[in-house]
């Protein structure tokens, strides 16, 4: 089978981190360009996320779209990827029925499996008429923990979340995230 020209992963990566960058190169391994969707670009959403509810509090999508382009496109080029390896956009798999006005049904949407919350994103895009690929179910040699683990040592001053994401963000990382968690945390007197 050959190399596509362009194909898209997507997520909410809040905040990218190792388990989303093996996804990327898995996907590059498949196409030359990658186009990388930002879900929930408004950062909360009352969708249906089954297996995944957690996916809709504003709590767990500190950061706005904007900074995630500004980590995910900071940490590709520090790990040797060119602009012309991949694109950035918005991917509201809330709406895949809009999500055309983003991506054209004609790009290939890879994703993993993991959890419920996968198969269903499969499902709402092979029915918006997206043809999709699971790129990969195995995940366990990947130096990865959720975003929600990440977010918690961060919160708590817990320097091990540096571990779990790209080396090239680690910087950026500490100048938002972990203002914006610290800030909020002391503003919820937790």
């Amino acid at each position: 089978m050959g190399k596509l020209v362009s194909a898209s992963i997507h997520g909410r990566f809040q905040p990218f981190h190792n388990g989303h960058l093996q996804y990327f190169r898995w996907a590059k391994e498949r196409a030359d360009c990658i186009y990388v969707g930002i879900t929930q670009i408004h950062n909360q959403h009352e969708a249906d996320f089954p297996g995944a509810e957690h996916r809709g509090l504003i709590d767990n999508n500190p950061l706005t779209f904007f900074e995630r382009f500004q980590v995910i496109e900071t940490t590709l080029i520090s790990e040797g990827f060119s602009l012309a390896d991949f694109r950035i956009i918005p991917f509201p798999i809330e709406d895949p029925f809009r999500l055309s006005v983003f991506l054209p049904t004609s790009i290939k949407c890879f994703t993993t499996r993991h959890s419920e919350w996968n198969d269903h994103k499969v499902k709402l895009l092979e029915d918006a008429g997206f043809t999709t690929e699971i790129l990969s179910d195995d995940e366990q040699h990947v130096q990865r923990t959720s975003g929600t683990e990440i977010r918690s040592m961060m919160k708590s001053g817990n320097l091990d979340w540096k571990r779990y994401i790209p080396e090239g963000s680690h910087d950026m990382l500490e100048s938002t995230l972990c203002k914006k968690l610290t800030a909020a945390q002391l503003k919820s007197g937790r």
